[in-house]
């Protein structure tokens, strides 16, 4: 089984590698995340994420986000999340920060090593730049996880779809998780990205940290 971990990790290492051949660009995410738990239904969760864009040249997004959720049922949980976000702007070589606020659902289920989890969120944010603008769109992401029988890993598949007027995105992605303590987990991923109005697909090698309190 360890093995078969070892192999997992390798294959996410190296995708990113093979499909970057021929694609418009390729960058890192890097994320830390600390959570606490006030109950057995509330939890908050303070998220920093790092994003690097054009072949790992340049910093992309920084953002820091605050996550609360509630369980309401044992498989469902509301949640209300806001964000600080700073995205690169080619055009204007600059940064521009945006404000946001989400609402959102997050269903999931269990049925022996897999889990399914399912959550629907809608955005709505507030970008300051040469005017104020108010957006909102809806976010769908699809997640399935087989936790490895004897051991710390699990593998996992992800899909991402961002519903905007003037933007259509998807997100795919694969990865191994690993429950490093108790309190500690690390998960290296390989995530693509595409805007099928643009054209552009993204090819992103990411590692995330998440620390209970």
């Amino acid at each position: 089984m360890r093995r078969l971990s070892l192999t997992a990790v390798a294959v996410v290492l190296l995708l990113p590698a093979v499909s970057r051949a021929g694609e418009a660009d390729a960058g890192s995410w890097m994320s830390l995340s600390l959570q606490h738990k006030f109950s057995p239904r509330l939890n908050v969760t303070l998220r920093g994420e790092w994003e690097t864009c054009d072949m790992f040249s340049r910093i992309g997004t920084w953002y820091v986000r605050a996550i609360g959720r509630y369980k309401v049922l044992p498989w469902l949980s509301a949640e209300l999340t806001a964000d600080s976000f700073n995205t690169y702007i080619r055009a204007d070589d600059a940064f521009r920060h945006s404000f946001r606020i989400h609402t959102g659902a997050l269903a999931s289920w269990e049925k022996g090593q897999f889990k399914f989890t399912l959550l629907e969120r809608e955005y709505f944010y507030i970008v300051a730049d040469r005017a104020i603008s108010y957006r909102t769109f809806l976010l769908s992401h699809a997640r399935i996880a087989w936790n490895i029988p004897k051991s710390r890993f699990s593998l996992y598949m992800a899909g991402y779809w961002f519903n905007r007027p003037e933007l259509f995105q998807r997100r795919l992605s694969a990865g191994v998780s690993c429950r490093v303590t108790d309190s500690v987990g690390l998960s290296l991923y390989y995530l693509n990205k595409l805007s099928p109005l643009s054209g552009e697909i993204t090819n992103i090698a990411g590692l995330s940290c998440s620390v209970k309190l």
